[in-house]
């Protein structure tokens, strides 16, 4: 039994990130996008390649959360018919999140990879920077805005 609840609370945490991440990606992408590529001062041909990169990103999670969304609709499902998490069917589709997760986290990865490719030495302090303070900044909004990552207080 104390396995099914530390399962289902890594479960809670991990959608609750995921979802958190993507809706806040959304409502703010545009203004973080442009005041991004404002701070690193980006020449037209860096901003060509960052727009590029952007829309397959973009095209990439897209794809991946929509899947993911399709997974945890099933889930619920699943959850409301079953009496405990040790369910096949139920093990079989959170490992199904768990590898679209993943996935996720590589192919976030590999974006700034690439964007990190098309920046210059000085230009990549200051993405990695605000790189740094975004997660600092989204630490805090996760919960009662006390910092989990030690960085921000």
């Amino acid at each position: 039994m104390k396995i099914g609840k530390v399962i289902l609370s890594i479960i809670i945490i991990a959608v609750v990130f995921t979802a958190g991440l993507y809706i806040a990606r959304k409502v703010c992408h545009a203004t973080e996008i442009q005041s991004l590529t404002k701070k690193l001062n980006l020449s037209q041909e860096q901003l060509k390649e960052f727009n590029l990169l952007e829309m397959q990103y973009n095209a990439d999670i897209k794809l991946l959360c929509n899947e993911l969304q399709g997974e945890r609709e099933q889930l619920n499902i699943l959850i409301q018919t079953s009496k405990d998490l040790n369910n096949k069917t139920i093990l079989n589709c959170l490992n199904r999140i768990n590898v679209n997760q993943s996935k996720q986290q590589r192919v976030t990865v590999q974006y700034m990879l690439n964007i990190k490719k098309i920046l210059d030495p000085d230009q990549q302090k200051i993405f990695f920077s605000v790189v740094s303070e975004e997660l600092c900044s989204k630490c805090k909004r996760m919960g009662d805005e006390k910092c989990f990552c030690g960085k921000c207080e």
